[in-house]
């Protein structure tokens, strides 16, 4: 079985729930999984016990429409998903040890175009614009509120992700909110962090 959609945090997380079903029904299984949230896969196969589930990267973004890209890609990823489907486990996969890998603090530098572009490209937006969180505008963004930037005011299921106040101003100058808002008192931060994108 072949087990993919289109990627965010959450669906990784069924779509690896959904994986390990096949398996633990006695059939091969691999899932395809873009290759920024491989760290969720991984995790969440080895919080439910099967850590060695096969998990291949692919990088086609699922908001991505250039055919010669998703070609590409679909071409780069099709060796690995037949290896996955028809090797044997290696003492690796038997005995997986999880790697965290550091985050950049800043992920692309470019004009407002590029950036667009870019965003686009990774499946991060819809295609409609966004304001990069240059390190200046959140920071003019936590202007707004008392709290520190480092703050958890919340968790975002479903996997308890760390709502964080600069998370929060990171997301508000994306979205060209003021930095007034941010008087908003956490409570209310709480009750809209899903529909919100936190």
């Amino acid at each position: 079985m072949i087990a993919a959609v289109d990627d965010c945090g959450s669906c990784t997380k069924f779509l690896i729930y959904n994986t390990i079903f096949a398996e633990d029904h006695g059939k091969s299984a691999v899932a395809l999984v873009h290759k920024g949230f491989m760290n969720d896969a991984r995790a969440t196969a080895a919080i439910r016990g099967m850590p060695g589930l096969r998990v291949v990267a692919e990088s086609v973004p699922p908001e991505n429409t250039v055919m010669k890209h998703i070609e590409g890609w679909v071409d780069e990823a099709m060796p690995p998903i037949v290896a996955a489907l028809s090797q044997p486990l290696s003492p690796e996969e038997q005995n997986p040890q999880r790697v965290f890998e550091p985050v950049p603090r800043v992920a692309l530098t470019g004009t407002l175009d590029e950036v667009n572009r870019y965003f686009y490209e990774q499946g991060w937006t819809d295609g409609l614009p966004i304001i990069p969180p240059t390190e200046a505008k959140v920071a003019e963004m936590l202007q707004g509120t008392d709290l520190p930037r480092d703050d958890v005011i919340g968790k975002l299921i479903p996997r308890q992700g760390k709502v964080t106040v600069e998370k929060v101003a990171i997301n508000a100058v994306m979205a060209v909110a003021l930095p007034k808002y941010g008087s908003i008192k956490p409570k209310y931060l709480d009750e809209c962090a899903g529909s919100c994108g936190f």
